[in-house]
C-alpha cells in the first residue's frame, strides 16, 4: 500500500510539473530528472486522461517532444475548417512538417462563420479544403451553416464537391446542417453510415454525373441497415417537384432499412410547408420499421391538423412528442 501511495505521490507531482508552462520557447527532447524514471507507457496513460481538456493539452505538447505525439493524437481528432478563414492553409502547414497528424483526424467539419452574408468561399480555401479531404482518412463528416441563410453546395469547386461525395462512400456519421444544392449521389452512400444527421436540407439531382441520379434513385435500394441514430429536419427533395424525403424513404427502403435504429428524431415543422398525410403516413412507416431496436423517439410536429400516428410505447423506449399548432 506504501508502494502505491509512494507512486501516486509522484505521478501526481510530476504531471503539475510538466502541465505547467515552459521557461523556454523550444521544448525540451525529454522530461529531466526523475521523472524520466517513469516508462513512456504510463506516461501515455496519463496524458489520456487529459482527453477534453485543450487547455491542459497544448501545454503538454509544448513540453517536451516525448508528450507531444501524445498530446496530438486528441488536439486533432476533430479538425474545424471555416470557409471564411485561413485555418485549412495552416492545418496543411502544419502537416507539412508533422506527417503523422494527418493519421490522429477521425471528424472533419467545415462551416461558414459569417453571418447574414453571402456564402462566397475563396479559391485558395476551397483548394486547401480538396487537399485535406484527399489526404486525411476521417470516418465522420460535418458540413454546416446555421445562422439562418444557407449554404449552397454547388457554390463550391467542383474539385471539392467531387472529393466530399467520395468521402461519404467510406463514414460511419454525417451530419448536414443549413445546405442548398446537395447532390442525391451522397444518399447512394449512406449504406455505412451508424450516425446521420440532415437538418434544412435540399437535396436535388447530381449536376456533376453525365448521368441523372435524382431518376435512379427513386428506383434503387436504399438502405440504412446499419444505422443506430437518426435525425431529420427540414429535409426536401427538389427533382421534378419539391417534396420532404419521407415519401422518398419510404419508397426507396421497402422495409430493408431501419432495423438497428436506436434513436429517431424528425422535425416536421416548416412553418411555410403545410404537412401532406402522405409524410405522416411514411413517418409511421419508419417507426413501425424499427419498433423493435427503437430506444428513444423524438417527434416534433408544427401543423393544424390532427395527427393519428397510432404509436405503440414500445418498451424501453423513451418517447417525446410535441405539436406545434400555427395561428391561423
Amino acid at each position: 500500500m506504501n508502494q502505491m501511495l509512494e507512486l501516486s505521490s509522484v505521478i501526481t507531482t510530476t504531471v503539475w510539473k510538466q502541465l505547467s508552462p515552459c521557461a523556454e520557447d523550444e521544448c525540451d527532447p525529454a522530461p529531466k530528472g526523475d521523472e524520466s524514471t517513469l516508462p513512456v507507457e504510463l506516461w501515455e496513460i496519463i496524458i489520456n486522461e487529459l482527453d477534453g481538456d485543450e487547455r491542459a493539452l497544448k501545454q503538454c505538447a509544448l513540453t517536451c517532444r516525448l508528450f507531444l505525439p501524445m498530446a496530438q493524437k486528441f488536439l486533432f481528432q476533430h479538425v474545424k475548417f471555416d470557409f471564411q478563414s485561413d485555418s485549412a492553409n495552416k492545418f496543411l502547414q502544419i502537416s507539412e512538417n508533422s506527417t503523422c497528424i494527418c493519421d490522429y483526424v477521425k471528424r472533419v467539419s467545415l462551416c461558414d462563420s459569417i453571418t447574414l452574408q453571402r456564402f462566397e468561399p475563396s479559391a485558395k480555401t476551397q483548394n486547401a479544403m480538396t487537399r485535406i479531404l484527399s489526404m486525411v482518412n476521417f470516418s465522420e463528416f460535418e458540413i454546416s451553416r446555421q445562422d439562418g441563410l444557407k449554404l449552397n453546395f454547388q457554390d463550391l469547386q467542383s474539385s471539392l464537391r467531387k472529393e466530399i461525395v467520395e468521402k461519404c462512400r467510406n463514414l460511419v456519421s454525417l451530419t448536414l446542417k443549413g445546405i442548398d444544392g446537395v447532390p442525391c449521389a451522397i444518399l447512394e452512400n449512406v449504406h455505412g453510415l451508424t450516425n446521420l444527421e440532415f437538418q434544412d436540407v435540399y437535396f436535388v439531382e447530381d449536376e456533376d454525373s453525365e448521368e441523372s441520379h435524382g431518376a435512379s434513385l427513386n428506383n434503387n435500394t436504399l438502405s440504412f441497415s446499419r444505422t443506430q441514430h437518426m435525425k431529420v429536419s427540414g429535409v426536401y427533395m427538389l427533382l421534378d417537384t419539391i417534396k420532404s424525403i419521407y415519401p422518398f424513404l419510404k419508397r426507396g427502403n421497402h422495409g430493408l432499412g431501419f432495423q438497428r435504429l436506436e434513436s429517431l428524431t424528425i422535425g416536421m415543422d416548416n412553418g411555410w410547408y403545410i404537412v401532406p398525410p402522405s409524410d405522416f403516413y411514411a413517418v409511421r412507416w419508419m417507426i413501425k420499421c424499427c419498433a423493435k431496436s427503437l430506444k428513444v423517439l423524438d417527434l416534433t410536429v408544427a401543423t393544424n391538423r390532427k395527427v393519428f400516428l397510432s404509436l405503440c410505447i414500445f418498451i424501453n423506449l423513451t418517447l417525446y412528442v410535441s405539436s406545434a399548432c400555427p395561428s391561423s
